[in-house]
């Protein structure tokens, strides 16, 4: 494994961690508080997806038709890896 990482030690694989370092990567950061207009936007990504406006898995709900029809390949092109992207995210977002 050394020669595929240099920093991996054998020695520290797979060691517990420190009760300490636990109960302090476990404590939530303070003032763990969402603001409001993140809040927002979260419930909206929210609705839109139970609504089935934004489907997690179909890249073309994102997609404005009749815009996207009027870009050449290379505009197709980078708007479909956007949405793969953004779905992705998402996706993350939805399982918080």
């Amino acid at each position: 494994m050394a020669d595929l990482n240099p920093l991996y030690d054998s020695a520290t694989d797979n060691q517990e961690i420190a009760a300490d370092s636990q109960a302090r990567i476990n404590t939530p950061l303070a003032g763990g508080t969402i603001p409001a207009e993140d809040q927002e936007f979260l419930s909206n990504i929210k609705a839109l997806v139970e609504d089935g406006t934004i489907q997690l898995y179909a890249p073309s709900s994102l997609l404005n038709d009749e815009v996207y029809e009027g870009l050449p390949l290379e505009g197709k092109s980078k708007a479909d890896q956007n949405c793969v992207t953004m779905l992705g995210k998402i996706r993350d977002i939805i399982n918080l």
